[in-house]
């Protein structure tokens, strides 16, 4: 299950974003002001080695391209998705509250299919 906790606190404790893709580096501005480099010309060097021996080198920096770019984005994407997840989850609560109303006003015959259903609609299934 995504540990929602962990992924802010390492959203926290990251370098602040925006990042940048430059001369196929991750570029980020450090939480004191200075430019930081994440050295991603290590892992088109890894990629390479990997990926070299069966793959035309067209394909190794695609490849090396995709990742750079994705890892540029999760300053932002993972922050905004955290959000989302969020919001979602209290959404959820209140519609789980607004059901367990529906069902308390429910005439007594009507209860155990009503909570039957509600047991269902609550697990997913």
């Amino acid at each position: 299950m995504f540990d929602l906790e962990a992924a802010k606190k390492r959203c926290e404790a990251a370098t602040k974003g925006p990042w940048e893709v430059e001369n196929g580096d991750v570029v980020s501005i450090g939480n004191d002001g200075t430019r930081v480099v994440e050295g991603m010309q290590r892992h088109w060097s890894a990629m390479m080695s990997q990926l070299g021996r069966t793959k035309p080198i067209e394909t190794c920096w695609e490849y090396a391209v995709k990742d750079i770019d994705f890892i540029a984005h999760s300053i932002t994407d993972l922050p905004a998705a955290i959000k989302e997840n969020e919001s979602l989850r209290k959404r959820l609560a209140e519609i789980e509250g607004e059901i367990q109303e529906a069902v308390d006003d429910l005439d007594a015959n009507e209860i155990p299919a009503a909570r039957a259903h509600l047991s269902m609609i609550t697990k997913g299934d």
